[in-house]
């Protein structure tokens, strides 16, 4: 028989910094700068991934720009607790990379963005803050939250939604995202998140804003994943 809906209860303060610390050890290390060079024309890089499954305790190393350094890893993490679990599905930058949360939510969770949202430049709609983690979607059941039951974050149940992602190349800023869908499964509470990462971009311009799940027109160049760096360091300066 269909599970009962369970409360959804208020999120504490403690809790969200208990959750950023679970976020924090969940990280790997730091990497240094990356060091693909700089293109002399606009082009936006788009990698069509297909879909990837980010299991359970899986780790997904994001590399951008594909020079063989992780820019952001993507967490799919199990936690046991005290008379109870904490699933938590999250997101940390290598040294100096963030990601877009929330400004007027408590915690500033990651945000789930919709197609045509702006990365960089003035930011209106919808107003974020750059952070280097935070929590996509979590599910606490138990001890961690002294006997109740919560399901929480912006990442929970959504299709095709986007990171906001700022990076470094040898020093300098560029934007980019990734295209996500977050699904809540309770056939076992051993795995309760579907992760699928279906696609990543990002601008090859110094500091010029990137619109999410802009993926076709004449400054695109899309390549697959596996493809030579040097290659796509042709296709970034819009060389054949």
């Amino acid at each position: 028989m269909p599970r009962a809906p369970r409360p959804r209860k208020t999120i504490s303060d403690s809790l969200h910094r208990k959750l950023n610390m679970y976020v924090i050890a969940a990280g790997a290390a730091e990497v240094g700068a990356l060091a693909l060079a700089q293109p002399v024309d606009a082009k936006v890089v788009y990698t069509d991934t297909g879909s990837i499954s980010i299991g359970w305790n899986h780790t997904y190393p994001l590399d951008l720009n594909h020079d063989g350094k992780m820019d952001f890893a993507i967490y799919n993490n199990l936690f046991y607790v005290t008379s109870g679990e904490l699933s938590i599905v999250s997101v940390k930058g290598a040294s100096g990379n963030v990601v877009t949360g929330s400004v007027a939510r408590i915690g500033h969770p990651v945000l789930a963005l919709k197609r045509g949202a702006v990365i960089g430049g003035v930011q209106t709609s919808p107003r974020y803050r750059f952070q280097g983690s935070g929590t996509m979607a979590f599910d606490c059941t138990g001890g961690c939250t002294g006997g109740t039951e919560i399901n929480r974050g912006a990442w929970r149940n959504v299709s095709n939604r986007y990171l906001g992602l700022r990076f470094h190349i040898k020093g300098k800023t560029h934007y980019g995202w990734a295209r996500l869908s977050v699904l809540q499964i309770r056939e076992t509470y051993d795995h309760p998140w579907m992760v699928i990462l279906t696609g990543y971009a990002y601008e090859t311009i110094p500091n010029k804003p990137i619109v999410t799940g802009k993926t076709k027109g004449p400054d695109i160049v899309t390549v697959q994943p596996g493809s030579a760096p040097a290659t796509l360091g042709r296709l970034a300066l819009g060389r054949k």
